[in-house]
């Protein structure tokens, strides 16, 4: 079986630091537009929550891309000594993920699709097993 959480080469990281470092940059770039956007067009003030969800959203992209990349800029680990995240971190996003494709497949989106990210949201929220497996293997 692959090894999924073996350490990542020097080569890999500064290569997602780079991707990451540009995606905060994006995510900035949106964010500040959208306020920008905001203030001609009076949005602060209308009765929509759409808008300043809009906005939250960008801004924790914005935040956490950062975090991310300079994680893996400074070659940092998290407490558990093995990702670059944080792993409540990792499983809360696993969570919001299956919450969000329900709500999709519920509202009409298709169901196949709701399965395979099931997969992918249970490989997040069980991502604390997996790193406990990792550090003391069996014999």
């Amino acid at each position: 079986m692959k090894d999924y959480l073996q350490k990542a080469g020097k080569g890999w990281r500064i290569t997602c630091a780079i991707a990451c470092t540009f995606a905060a940059m994006l995510f900035l770039l949106f964010f500040v537009i959208l306020c920008v956007q905001a203030s001609h067009q009076n949005l602060f003030n209308s009765d929509g929550m759409g808008f300043l969800a809009a906005l939250l959203i960008m801004a924790l992209l914005c935040y956490f891309t950062v975090f991310l990349a300079w994680r893996l800029w400074s070659g940092s680990q998290s407490k558990n000594g093995i990702t670059a995240m944080p792993t409540w971190f990792i499983q809360m996003f696993g969570v919001c993920f299956l919450v969000g494709s329900a709500i999709v497949a519920i509202t009409g989106g298709s169901k196949i699709t709701f399965v395979e990210n099931l997969c992918i949201a249970s490989a997040m929220i069980y991502v604390g097993r997996n790193i406990a497996r990792h550090k003391n293997p069996r014999k």
